[in-house]
């Protein structure tokens, strides 16, 4: 007889659980009607916060800013580490000078005035059989080696129809190499270039000068 009892009050206590439930439902939905605020903020407390627009923007900008500003530093420092080398000036011009072709062997194509650098390297035969460079001769008719001379200059290189050693600022000491670098005066105008020789016939040999 007791357990019909038992099962009565089980059923009775549920029962009242169920009905304070459903009391408590009623209850936040009617608060929810009239006070909406309150669940709003409850809301709030329970979410995460939101991020406007602007926000967002703001961020996207201040991103954008550091990377520019990284890349930016990162060239200067590439700049500072690797300067830009100076080109290096290219001759202005190349002439070849026959020792067969006289005084005015050859011309320039662009015309010079004032200080002018030539490079002058060569060697032939103008004063008989003895050899000579730009500004010396340096054997005797055998050929055989002699103290260099700078006479007679007809053997040597003529510019503008003056030996080269009349013209040149600094008269250059003889090189074995018969390679020498000189600056003249120039008058303006075109520059010719040739061997101070009357009688070519049995001349041979050439110069290259370099202008620069």
């Amino acid at each position: 007889m007791d357990m019909p009892n038992s099962g009565s009050r089980r059923f009775t206590w549920l029962s009242f659980i169920g009905l304070a439930l459903i009391v408590l439902i009623l209850i936040a939905c009617l608060l929810a009607f009239l006070r909406p605020s309150t669940f709003q903020r409850t809301g709030q407390w329970l979410s995460f916060p939101s991020t406007s627009p602007a926000e967002t923007q703001n961020t996207h900008q201040l991103t954008c800013n550091a990377t520019a500003t990284s890349v930016a530093t990162s060239v200067q420092a590439t700049a500072r580490v690797s300067p830009t080398p100076t080109p290096t000036p290219m001759p202005k011009e190349k002439v070849v000078v026959a020792f067969t072709a006289g005084g005015n062997a050859a011309r320039t194509q662009y015309s010079y005035s004032g200080s002018v650098t030539l490079t002058i390297t060569g060697e032939g035969q103008a004063s008989g059989r003895a050899f000579s460079d730009a500004f010396y001769i340096y054997t005797d008719q055998d050929g055989q080696p002699t103290t260099p001379l700078l006479e007679p200059a007809y053997a040597t290189l003529c510019i503008n129809g003056h030996p080269a050693s009349a013209l040149a600022q600094t008269i250059p000491t003889y090189a074995t190499t018969h390679t020498y670098t000189v600056t003249i005066n120039a008058p303006g105008g075109f520059l010719t270039f040739g061997v101070c020789d009357d009688y070519t016939g049995d001349n041979s040999g050439a110069f290259l000068i370099t202008i620069a």
